[in-house]
């Protein structure tokens, strides 16, 4: 299996993170993407990747930055993320998008942020990570807009509905499903079980979304991805193996890992 969205550098690992990850191979995971979240923990990712890839060297980045830490259009923290884009081991360029969740979003900036991270994906031929939260319908608009640049990618922590996995499958891209399909929605999950398993990822978004509504404020690892397989094959009605084969065969073709 592969984790496509993991956040091991997240200050709730710093208890144990080492040994989390250095555990990985022996839990069955055999690789994983750490997105970015600020401008800031992209280069704190890279340094941990080079520390830790001797002990686990299927550690991938995702290079960018999330809608709820952006700042105001900024030419020169661009270059600078064009340039962190480059570095061994980048393989996606996100998380990017649209958040207007919490009520003091500024959109303008998030708008501003996504495009040029769009553009930037474009231009490196990299996949994209996108976050869309309660922003459905002006990310798919501006993925429409922006399409000449788009190489692909993948809505991290699909939560949507049959015409959304449509709209995005249309524009060439996989649905992240993580710790939110066990969480009861409906519309989430017909949409899964319409969805071919050819445009299917797995991804914990940990240390977030803890698989089961009951428990999900405690910290999530790439452990729990087996809980994720299993719900997915009771909605689709097909074998836990075939959903491990064919999302892993997915995540290396996206990626090129």
């Amino acid at each position: 299996m592969i984790d496509t969205h993991v956040h091991y550098t997240h200050e709730r690992f710093d208890n144990g993170r080492d040994e989390i990850v250095r555990g990985l191979k022996k839990n069955g995971i055999e690789a994983v993407i750490e997105a970015a979240i600020s401008f800031e923990s992209n280069k704190i990712a890279i340094e941990y990747a080079k520390k830790i890839r001797p002990f686990y060297d299927t550690f991938y980045l995702a290079v960018g930055i999330h809608p709820q830490c952006v700042d105001h259009p900024n030419l020169d923290r661009l270059h600078q993320l064009r340039d962190l884009a480059l570095v061994d081991g980048v393989v996606a360029i996100g998380e990017t998008g649209l958040d207007y969740h919490r009520q003091e979003y500024h959109s303008q900036n998030q708008k501003w942020w996504f495009c040029r991270q769009m553009e930037l994906a474009g231009e490196l031929k990299l996949p994209l990570i996108i976050h869309s939260r309660a922003a459905e319908e002006d990310t798919i608009e501006m993925m429409r807009e922006y399409a000449d640049f788009l190489r692909g990618g993948v809505i991290h922590c699909f939560n949507g509905d049959i015409g959304q996995a449509e709209a995005y499958m249309e524009l060439g891209f996989y649905l992240g499903i993580g710790g939110a399909i066990t969480y009861g929605n409906e519309a989430l999950n017909h949409a899964v079980k319409a969805t071919p398993l050819s445009r299917i990822l797995l991804e914990t978004d940990c240390p977030f979304l803890y698989p089961l509504s009951s428990k999900k404020d405690r910290r999530n690892d790439s452990a729990q991805l087996p809980v994720i397989v299993k719900k997915i094959a009771q909605i689709k009605e097909i074998s836990e193996e075939e959903i491990e084969k064919v999302t892993t065969q997915n995540a290396k073709k996206l990626f090129q890992i």
